[in-house]
């Protein structure tokens, strides 16, 4: 029997995204043919072969005639496509032509595939992925996410890890994918996303961990070195020979100065200027001189990813924001607020920087610094009691013992001004002062100098019961039998983790639109107030046409 492969497809690569060896460097197997043909010939299972035939084949290894022909067929592409044909060798008019995969004869894909195996075909060159919405609306976002359905079909590769266990995904059509990493985040501050996107019809793929098996390092960077550097910083980069292109994306790939002995950071690039000039996202300490060695790491084409960094050093996102916590106003006890209630801010604990290109994405920031003192800043001392023209130091004999800041109306400071105030009572409008809600004075009282709330205090205003989790809405009194119900998220407590994940959902989300716009449904996780933290399973009708979701060919 003669076998024989015609209209073989020659795709570059295997996947979407293979690196291409002739533009950067690679590891591929010397036998791999990364242009070549997608699937190869060979008599022999054990030989690796791009023969496209005709090879003759004996009905049986042994030399018996038992009328049985065996032939392997290697493939080298996981969207490749072929016609394997097999002559009887004494007629040739006796021949049979299949195409492999079955169906990929009609748009090259294989018809076994879930979502093009009806009697209707994809198109090959369509891109139709379509964010979802919940209700019928007039204007619907723009299809695509850069990947045809054949693209799609293809899918990637990757690694678990470094040099783990090769791994190939094939994509939805009907979904946009995009595509995140994570920088900075660990087991204390984790990396997660609510499900907004994701019930908006977006697939969202976490490739911080992944690795590659052709890249140089088998991470899932390719790397650029041409020409060298001759001046660096404090943001600006000029280059000698670099060759640099205008079109490349800003905030997706970094910059490394590789100098002698030295073990540099990664910096994003927020946007290249021209052959020989780019200019970073952070500030660095200037050097000029040169010439020195450079290395620009660049993901996996043609994948377009959208950094998200935890920020360690911002204090805040505006330059009035320090970081702390920042007490408003309070209210004292009255007839229609018997308990009082405090007033307290919190510092911004996220930033997006939105592109100003339509064809790159920016950058999502959360900032640790104002996380960290919106969980952990203790401006309130438990338990003081006022004693002979003093405050007695908290020593946990006098006042209440469950720590847990008392509302105004048990407390001798019941406006909140950090003093004591005698004689706070007014009985004909109803307020609970003094000493007779709980048969004590609390003095559950506010430092006034913010150097002393990390020595002295005990409490936080936005964590009232005292057990770790914020609440929000803020409360007034722990003791409430509504207190739970209103505040808190039982299943699902707000945790330092659960306000983070909330945070950096909301700002990939305005790198998406690229929008600093809010809305006014309060059920979304982009509402213009924060209500809760567990909003980030939602996003609204009005924001989702906003979505930007693109993969490149650069």
């Amino acid at each position: 029997m003669r076998f024989e492969l015609t209209d073989t497809s020659k795709y570059p690569g295997r996947a979407v995204n293979d690196p291409d060896p002739a533009a950067t460097t690679t590891q591929y197997p010397t036998w791999y043919d990364f242009n070549g043909y997608d699937f190869g010939l060979s008599a022999t299972q054990a030989v690796r072969s791009y023969d496209q035939g005709p090879i003759a084949v004996l009905d049986s290894a042994d030399g018996k005639v038992d009328g049985i022909y065996t032939i392997y067929l290697h493939s080298y592409d996981f969207g490749g496509r072929t016609r394997l044909s097999a002559t009887h060798p004494a007629d040739t008019n006796i021949k049979d032509v299949i195409w492999v995969p079955k169906g990929s004869g009609s748009n090259g894909i294989g018809s076994a595939w879930q979502y093009d195996s009806s009697d209707v075909r994809l198109s090959a060159n369509g891109d139709t992925d379509a964010v979802v919405f919940d209700k019928k609306v007039s204007s619907a976002a723009p299809l695509g996410d850069g990947f045809s359905n054949f693209e799609e079909y293809r899918g990637i590769l990757y690694t678990e890890g470094i040099k783990g266990e090769q791994q190939h995904m094939r994509l939805n059509p009907n979904r946009k994918d995009l595509f995140v990493r994570a920088i900075g985040f660990d087991a204390e501050y984790p990396f997660a996303i609510g499900d907004a996107l994701k019930n908006a019809g977006i697939d969202v793929h976490d490739i911080t961990g992944w690795g590659h098996d052709a890249t140089e390092d088998s991470s899932f960077y390719t790397y650029y070195r041409t020409g060298t550097v001759s001046a660096f910083g404090p943001i600006k980069v000029t280059g000698t020979g670099t060759s640099w292109v205008q079109g490349w994306p800003g905030f997706e790939w970094d910059f490394r100065l590789e100098e002698e002995g030295q073990d540099n950071p990664w910096i994003p690039i927020e946007a290249f200027g021209g052959a020989e000039t780019l200019y970073l996202h952070d500030q660095q300490q200037e050097k000029v001189g040169g010439p020195w060695p450079y290395t620009i790491r660049m993901t996996m084409p043609h994948i377009n990813v959208l950094t998200v960094r935890l920020d360690r050093k911002m204090v805040g996102a505006f330059a009035t924001e320090d970081g702390y916590i920042t007490f408003l106003d309070a209210k004292a006890p009255s007839a229609q607020n018997p308990t009082g209630s405090r007033r307290w801010a919190w510092t911004t604990k996220g930033l997006s920087h939105t592109a100003s290109r339509e064809d790159i994405y920016g950058m999502a920031s959360a900032l640790k610094i104002p996380l960290d003192h919106y969980f952990g800043d203790r401006p309130y001392q438990k338990g003081t009691v006022w004693e002979g023209g003093n405050w007695r130091s908290p020593d946990m004999t006098a006042g209440s013992l469950d720590m847990k800041l008392s509302p105004l109306s048990k407390c001798e400071d019941p406006k909140d001004m950090g003093v004591f105030i005698d004689g706070f009572m007014d009985e004909a409008a109803g307020a609970l002062l003094g000493n007779s809600p709980n048969g004590w004075w609390d003095g559950d009282r506010r430092i006034m100098i913010r150097d002393d709330w990390e020595t002295m205090g005990h409490l936080n205003p936005f964590d009232i019961d005292n057990d770790g989790n914020v609440e929000l809405p803020p409360a007034d009194d722990p003791d409430d039998d509504n207190y739970d119900k209103q505040h808190d998220d039982q299943e699902r407590p707000y945790t330092k983790a659960r306000v983070l994940q909330h945070t950096i959902t909301h700002e990939i989300i305005h790198v998406l639109a690229r929008s600093s716009k809010h809305t006014a449904n309060e059920a979304c996780v982009m509402n213009e107030t924060s209500l809760n933290w567990k909003r980030d399973d939602y996003l609204s009708d009005e924001y989702r046409p906003l979505l930007s979701i693109h993969n490149k060919k650069r």
